[in-house]
């Protein structure tokens, strides 16, 4: 009696007896933004576990930027497809402290559109928004260049085109990033990275023309137009 006695206390303060319903974690949200002490309650929200000091520097600059609005109108909203949740920047990687099931959105703010925060939930059953982590991935890494890829097709209607620009990062990765027409016949992108490894675009509309513009911190890497029935820029 007394073994079992033992392990049924054990079981009860080990596992969470239930997961906390999403209501509940909006609450907490709408609660801490009512706060006297807004910056503590709204800190208390994100997952703190394992963060180091500059981790913890990163927490308070969020926590302050985004205690800045005056009261949380939350929504949950699911992950947008193709969204990438880890950032690497000049040898660092930074990537969520827990795993995101979605983001929150509270109002407003200020700037003509709303605050999202990413949140998942935690092994004591609770909802957090997640902090972020920092870590040195390659130490050989130089700076990372300002890199703009700008499309242009001119033609009317508005010319179509699809194409992708693959960019080495500092972590020795390569990111492929998709190109279209955005439905007004142009494109522009700025990334941070190393440098651009490959670029190709194709004019799908079969008329007008179409033009590639790459520049790495200001500098001019590449630049042309192709004209139909010329149709496709490749670089290098």
């Amino acid at each position: 009696m007394r073994y079992y006695i033992l392990i049924t206390t054990f079981l009860f303060w080990t596992v969470p007896s239930s997961a906390e319903p999403l209501e509940a974690f909006k609450a907490r949200i709408e609660s801490a933004y009512q706060s006297s002490a807004k910056e503590q309650a709204v800190k208390a929200l994100f997952y703190q576990k394992d963060l180091n000091d500059e981790d913890i520097t990163l927490l308070q600059r969020t926590v302050k930027q985004i205690s800045n609005q005056e009261q949380a109108n939350v929504n949950f909203l699911p992950v947008p497809e193709d969204t990438n949740l880890i950032a690497v920047v000049n040898g660092f990687e930074y990537r969520p402290n827990l795993e995101v099931i979605g983001f929150v959105d509270i109002g407003d703010n200020g700037m003509g559109g709303t605050t999202k925060i990413p949140y998942g939930k935690a092994s004591d059953g609770k909802y957090y928004f997640t902090a972020t982590t920092k870590k040195l991935v390659n130490p050989d890494a130089g700076p990372d260049k300002l890199i703009q890829i700008i499309v242009v097709g001119q033609g009317d209607p508005s010319v179509t085109f699809e194409g992708w620009c693959d960019i080495l990062l500092s972590n020795n990765e390569t990111e492929h990033k998709k190109l279209d027409d955005q439905g007004v016949g142009n494109q522009t992108l700025i990334v941070r990275g190393q440098k651009i490894e490959k670029c190709q675009i194709t004019n799908t509309s079969d008329k007008g023309s179409v033009s590639l513009r790459l520049l790495s911190d200001d500098d001019v890497l590449f630049e042309q137009r192709v004209k139909a029935p010329d149709n496709t820029i490749s670089y290098p």
